[in-house]
């Protein structure tokens, strides 16, 4: 197997270089989150000042065609939750974090770190989240630019508890990508067995291709995928905001949750497991509380129509 190209220079944002090498352990403000409105304990970034283009920072545009979601033909011996496959119509375009949301950025909104993320470099994609932080911090993300919250959070740091509005694509905020959307901008196009291509070291880290610290990569030092995105295969898995749930026998369009709301789908694998669950077909069914040390996230919005 051939070595991964030369590596980017990692992303680091404003917020997250002035934070330490290392966030001490115990070194957490309050969460409260009645917070989706802006008050409380939580630090607020500094505005961030979108593109020129109107793509926010950090994030690029995807506006894809109808697609093949799941056992598609470059797919490899495929879990029977992948199938059947079938095609998918998005009709909204989105925006989609370039990058995993990094510490420094998940603690620069927050004030905290989760327990699994405490020893690792700013730049390093936050890990240790459960499904409700997550939803938390794109309510803290969008409160700090002034956009529309998605979610409705109450409680406090791991224990807060966040519900999703009732219309999560026509909210103009940020959230999770549904699955579908991971899915369609983690393929772009492409019917290939990881994000970006087929030749794995150039696009994932994972057990098959480690790191070579054995600790989850800052973004940006492999291969991106045809939209200009990276590590949607490999590093960290990463959450949906979709129920997870059997996949359809005919075409869907704008899909959003699945039919076991028990269970959320988690995409994309991570750096201590093997190349098969970093595939663009994989999924992992996963409870929504209780975080897994292996699992991030990226932030998703929905863009309007011409942007």
């Amino acid at each position: 197997m051939s070595a991964p190209p030369a590596p980017c220079p990692p992303r680091r944002s404003p917020a997250a270089a002035a934070r330490p090498a290392a966030w001490p352990p115990r070194a957490r403000a309050p969460l409260a989150l009645a917070v989706a409105l802006g008050v409380g304990a939580l630090g607020c970034k500094d505005e961030a000042k979108p593109a020129e283009d109107g793509v926010p920072e950090g994030m690029v545009r995807v506006e894809l065609a109808p697609f093949e979601m799941g056992c598609t033909d470059r797919a490899g011996i495929c879990a029977l939750d992948e199938q059947p496959p079938h095609e998918v119509t998005l009709t909204r375009p989105f925006y989609l974090d370039v990058f995993e949301v990094s510490v420094g950025d998940f603690s620069a909104v927050l004030n905290y770190l989760p327990v699994a993320a405490a020893e690792l470099d700013v730049d390093r994609p936050v890990v240790g989240v459960d499904w409700h932080e997550a939803a938390a911090y794109a309510v803290g993300r969008s409160r700090d630019e002034g956009v529309e919250a998605c979610y409705v959070c109450e409680g406090l740091r791991e224990d807060a508890v966040c519900e999703a509005v009732d219309d999560i694509l026509g909210c103009g905020g940020y959230r999770l990508p549904t699955e579908a959307e991971w899915e369609g901008a983690a393929r772009c196009g492409q019917d290939v067995a990881w994000a970006g291509g087929d030749e794995l070291a150039a696009v994932a880290w994972t057990a098959d291709s480690p790191p070579p610290d054995a600790l989850p990569q800052p973004g940006g030092l492999l291969q991106a995928n045809p939209c200009g995105v990276y590590d949607l295969s490999g590093n960290v898995a990463e959450w949906t905001h979709s129920a997870y749930g059997v996949y359809p026998t005919g075409s869907v369009t704008d899909p959003v949750d699945g039919d076991d709301p028990a269970l959320t789908a988690t995409r994309g694998g991570h750096w201590l497991a093997g190349a098969e669950l970093a595939r663009l077909a994989a999924r992992a069914p996963t409870r929504a509380v209780g975080a897994e040390p292996t699992l991030g996230m990226r932030l998703a919005r929905t863009a309007p129509a011409g942007d």
